[in-house]
Parts: C-alpha cells; structure tokens; sequence
C-alpha cells in the first residue's frame, strides 16, 4: 500500500510540473493580441537593450520609434488578419461544396472544434500560432 502512495505522490508532483512548463510556455508564445501589445513592446525593447547593450539615450531613441511605428503596424496586422479571415472563409466555402451531406456535417463539427480551440487560446480569427522567436 505504502508504494502506491509513493507513485500517486510522484505522479502528482510530475503532473503538476509539466502543467506548470505548459502554461508557462502558452504565456510566452501564445499570448498576443490588442491586451498585450504593450507587454510585447516593453519585451522587444528589453530584449533590444540587454542583446545590443543600448544605452539610455538608445534607449530611449528605439523606445520613442516603438512608440511612433506602432499604429502603423497595428493597421497592417488589422489587414492581414481581415485577409486571412477572408481566405479562410472562401475556402471553407469551396471544400463544402467538394463534400457530401454527411461530410459536411462532419466538416462543421471540425471547424467548431478548431474554433472552440482558437478562442479558448485567445487567438483572433484568422490568424495563424506565431512561430517561437531564438
């Protein structure tokens, strides 16, 4: 009795361990969107900072350009991600009518799991996982 124990306690730890990695990774790479672009500004300017060495006044100089650049970037990305939406959406269309009855049904409740999936990770529609950075 007393090993079952041992390996339930170990199982638990393992668990909480890996979820905790999980999570930890999601956080990095998965969040993004208009509730952290600040937060992704703020880390792309330390990062500039502590692998380029800036000094304050560079600092200061790339976080203003940041600053000034940022509506530019934000309208692209809007864009983009109307485009894409689109894309998707046209081709969704195309594979219905390539389908039967019964696969369409079937191709619905994959689309409402892979979109059930996307807004529980808080991805905007149309828009693809970002790629991890080095």
């Amino acid at each position: 009795m007393k090993l079952l124990w041992n390996q339930i306690l170990i199982s638990f730890i393992l668990g909480v361990l890996l979820g905790s990695l999980v999570v930890g990774w999601k956080t990095h790479y998965w969040n993004f969107g208009p509730q952290n672009e600040s937060k992704h500004s703020q880390k792309m300017l330390e990062r500039f900072s502590s692998q380029l060495s800036l000094s304050p006044d560079q600092r200061e100089k790339v976080k203003t350009l940041l600053d000034r650049k940022h509506p530019e970037m934000e309208a692209l990305h809007q864009g983009v991600q109307a485009k894409m939406e689109a894309l998707r959406l046209s081709t969704n269309e195309e594979i219905r009518k390539i389908l039967s009855e019964e696969q369409q049904i079937k191709f619905e409740r994959m689309n409402a799991k892979w979109k059930s999936r996307m807004d529980r990770r808080g991805i905007p529609p149309g828009i693809p996982p970002p790629l991890p950075t080095p």
